[in-house]
Parts: structure tokens; sequence; C-alpha cells
């Protein structure tokens, strides 16, 4: 079964072991705070940022600066990419 795409502001938290959690929310509202987190990929090694996603980064954490959207490839690989809206 496929993982849907889901819309919002992601939020990315890297581990000490390096690993990522990347957390959807419908709100960024201070430094990174997630507000109404609906998603999570947890553990993940690896992670695809399109180059067109904006990112903000303080310390650990990294959060996209609108929306977008956050979905699992046939490859496993999850992938952060514009939702196309204002193109």
């Amino acid at each position: 079964m496929a993982i849907p795409t889901d819309r919002g502001y992601a939020i990315l938290t890297r581990t000490a072991d390096g690993k990522l959690t990347v957390s959807v929310s419908t709100s960024v509202p201070h430094a990174g705070d997630a507000h109404d987190v609906f998603a999570q990929h947890v553990g993940e090694p690896r992670v695809h940022i399109d180059p067109g996603v904006q990112l903000v980064k303080q310390g650990q954490r990294s959060w996209t600066t609108q929306q977008v959207k956050v979905f699992v490839g046939p490859d496993g690989l999850v992938s952060i990419a514009p939702t196309g809206a204002g193109r």
C-alpha cells in the first residue's frame, strides 16, 4: 500500500546518531516548534529535499518557510517538494 502525500510545514530534526525525523504540521509558529503535527517519518537515514524548498536552520532542527508535499517514493526515500502553489 502506498503512503499518501501529506501537505503542510515540514520540520526536520537530526538526532545524535545522524538520523532524521520529519514531522508535518499545520504551522511552525516559533523557531521550528511544530504545531498540530499530523504525520511523522522517524529514524530516516536520509531525506531528499527539492532545491525549490526553502529551509530555516537552527541547531539540529530545520523547517520549511511555506507548505510543502512530504511523501515516500517507490524507493522508500522520504521526499520534500514544493506544493506547486504560487508557481
